[in-house]
């Protein structure tokens, strides 16, 4: 004799995959923050605490996941009734998810107010992008009380649809414009040397992908939400695993660093001519600037004159800042003209 078949499949079949995807996510996140901490242990300690609080933030997100498959499958096993009610756990579960979605776009904000510096347009863009995503934070905020106040489902995803629908529009426009912005930005610079230009592509590269990737998740929220009807719940695989992308796409950034800076000095190795292999005896004297080389022997030879070569040396500290030391002369003089910064 077969039981009863409640097609489970559209509800908590979908909460199911959701948790999955997450709790893989989340096995990523703890790999990147052990990476983290073995690889760059003299980062400032902001950018640590940003860090550790990500991953606690992560770690009660996992919890509170395994916490709303536990208490319908596990704890209220055979209670029908259980399944239409909303639990504590997943109001709890989506709070935390909207906070660290603020926290990791708060960081690209930053970023982004550090490249636009002295830019007429650096404070609007800023603080349309905070706007947003301020908005977005708030209507998840809303949808929580909504769903404090009735936790009747699916009447309750009924009643928050639109603060819903509002929380993954905004969160996908923020993304979009700080995608826009990082890029825009980044190809505006214009490097003199071949690595620099290598790190500023890979850069620009790195922000398109995770803006594409975040975007994907928010829109892929907000069309099965709106689109599907309420007892339909597939919005639910993007929503779980929805801010373990945008943790992970933040700690992959900050791990990438030292990668990047490898291979800078390694194509600014391959591109930089030695020293003794320049001859020196072959620019002209007269007119130094040009540099051009001789083709035929002069008749009367003149003696070689000294040439000032000027050697920058440029520093990036593992924190990201850079730190210009100087450049030096030939004859071992530092000049005064050149900036440093600490």
């Amino acid at each position: 004799m077969t039981g009863l078949n409640l097609h489970l499949d559209p509800s908590i079949g979908c909460f199911f995959i959701g948790v999955l995807f997450s709790i893989i996510f989340y096995g990523v996140t703890c790999a990147q923050v052990m990476f983290y901490v073995w690889e760059y242990r003299t980062d400032r300690w902001y950018l640590r605490g940003l860090i550790g609080l990500l991953w606690a933030l992560d770690t009660a997100l996992t919890i509170a996941d395994i916490w709303i498959i536990w208490g319908y499958m596990v704890t209220n096993h055979a209670n029908v009734l259980s399944l239409t009610t909303l639990t504590n756990s997943f109001l709890a579960e989506y709070t935390i998810a909207a906070t660290t979605v603020l926290i990791v776009q708060c960081y690209y904000m930053h970023n982004a107010w550090r490249l636009l510096v002295k830019r007429w347009y650096q404070v609007p863009v800023i603080v349309s992008m905070l706007v947003l995503a301020l908005v977005s934070c708030a209507c998840s905020l809303a949808s929580v009380y909504l769903g404090n106040i009735d936790r009747h489902v699916p009447a309750i995803f009924v009643q928050t649809k639109i603060p819903a629908a509002l929380q993954t529009v905004s969160a996908s426009v923020t993304d979009v414009y700080i995608t826009m912005s990082l890029t825009l930005v980044l190809r505006s610079e214009r490097a003199s040397f071949k690595g620099t230009e290598t790190l500023i592509r890979k850069l620009t590269t790195f922000a398109i992908n995770r803006g594409i990737l975040t975007t994907a998740m928010q829109i892929g929220q907000f069309l099965t939400y709106v689109s599907l009807p309420d007892t339909i719940m597939v919005w639910a695989v993007f929503h779980f695993a929805g801010s373990k992308v945008y943790v992970n796409s933040l700690l992959a950034m900050v791990n990438a660093r030292h990668f990047l800076r490898e291979q800078r000095a390694v194509a600014s190795r391959n591109t930089t001519l030695p020293l003794q292999d320049i001859p020196m005896d072959t620019f002209d004297r007269k007119e130094p600037s040009k540099m051009w080389l001789r083709s035929r022997p002069s008749r009367r030879v003149s003696p070689p004159q000294p040439v000032d070569i000027t050697l920058t040396t440029e520093i990036i500290r593992d924190d990201g800042d850079p730190a210009y030391l100087g450049s030096r002369g030939s004859q071992g003089k530092v000049h005064p003209d050149t900036p440093s910064f600490v």
